[in-house]
Order: structure tokens, then C-alpha cells, then sequence
């Protein structure tokens, strides 16, 4: 009877392992693929492959891995914004890498902002990076693309303290004089002719 228990764990542990052994040669396979056809510029094929390894894999090693080729096919090849969102976001959530995370965070925001024309979603992912650990330059391009945001859906308001904020933090005279020309761009639309002459 012992020896019976003994045989059922056995196998019950062996089945385990070639079942582990078969999913992880199964992903790795799909990675492989999927990295072939970004070779052979098969992207949708590609993308379809990556997203299979990152559905099965979220946290793992290659799940970050395909999200990482998945993202720069996405956004730079085939020009699905959405999806290259989808990817980006996949890597601020597990990638073990801290710039990689603020990056990904980066390029969706810049995504919502130049290529969507999302402005609202774009205020949102800014701030989400103006919450992080920033240099005096990063800090400023944030502001400045928030207020922009703003601009374009006419919360002139909101995009003018957006851009007082962000000169005061400006100390060189370009990154003065691209925040200056933009207040001025606010008062004129907010018919402050004379404030926007100055």
C-alpha cells in the first residue's frame, strides 16, 4: 500500500515536470518564432506570436521579454498605437528594470499626446511621470506637454499654470524661451493682446 502511494506521487511529480518542461518549450518556442518573423518584417505575425507569450507568461522572463519586442513592433512598425499601449503597459507593470518602467510610462504618454491626440489621457500619463523621480529638464517637458494638452482642449487656465509652473523651474534661456512663446500663444487665444506682446 505504501509503495502504491509511493509509485502515484512519483508519477503525479513526473507528470508535473513534462507538463512544466512542455509549456516552457512551447512559450520558448513562440518567442522564438515570433522573433523570427520581426526578422523576416512579418509583424502582424510577429505580434500575434509575442502577445500568445505574454497572455501565458505575464511575470516571467520571456513574458517581458516578447512585451518589450512587442512594444517597439507595435509602435514603430506597424503603427498600432493601441496596441503598442497595450505592450508598453504590460512593461511598466513587470519589468524589474526602474528606467525601463519610467520609459515605457514615457512613451505612452508621448503615444496619447502625438500620435492619439488623446489629450485627456495624455494629462493623465504626464502626471503619472511627474509623480516619479524627475531631472529639472524632464520635469519641464512634462509640464510643457500638459499644458499643451490642455491648450488644445481649451482649458486655457489649467495650461497657463501648467507653464508658469514649469518656468519656474527653467533656469536656461531656450527652455525659457519655448515657455514664453507659449504663454504667449495662451494670452493671445485668451484675447490678452498685450500680455502676449510682452
Amino acid at each position: 500500500m505504501e509503495r502504491l502511494k509511493l509509485t502515484k506521487g512519483f508519477f503525479c511529480l513526473l507528470s508535473l515536470v513534462v507538463l512544466t518542461q512542455c509549456h516552457f518549450s512551447s512559450l520558448s518556442s513562440d518567442f522564438r518564432e515570433g522573433k523570427e518573423d520581426v526578422a523576416e518584417k512579418r509583424y502582424p505575425a510577429a505580434v500575434k506570436k509575442l502577445e500568445r507569450v505574454i497572455r501565458r507568461d505575464p511575470e516571467g522572463e520571456l513574458g517581458v521579454e516578447a512585451a518589450r519586442l512587442a512594444a517597439k513592433v507595435a509602435h514603430y512598425e506597424i503603427k498600432d498605437y493601441k496596441k503598442a499601449i497595450e505592450f508598453y503597459n504590460h512593461l511598466v507593470n513587470y519589468s524589474g528594470v526602474d528606467a525601463e518602467r519610467k520609459e515605457s510610462q514615457k512613451r505612452i504618454a508621448e503615444i496619447y499626446f502625438e500620435n492619439l491626440n488623446e489629450y485627456k489621457k495624455s494629462i493623465e500619463e504626464f502626471n503619472k511621470l511627474l509623480a516619479l523621480k524627475n531631472t529639472k529638464d524632464e520635469a519641464i517637458s512634462y509640464k510643457l506637454k500638459i499644458g499643451k494638452a490642455n491648450f488644445y482642449l481649451n482649458n486655457f487656465f489649467q495650461a497657463e499654470s501648467e507653464v508658469d509652473s514649469a518656468i519656474k523651474l527653467a533656469d536656461e534661456k531656450e527652455a525659457q524661451f519655448e515657455l514664453l512663446q507659449f504663454l504667449a500663444s495662451i494670452y493671445y487665444n485668451t484675447k490678452r493682446i498685450y500680455e502676449a506682446i510682452k
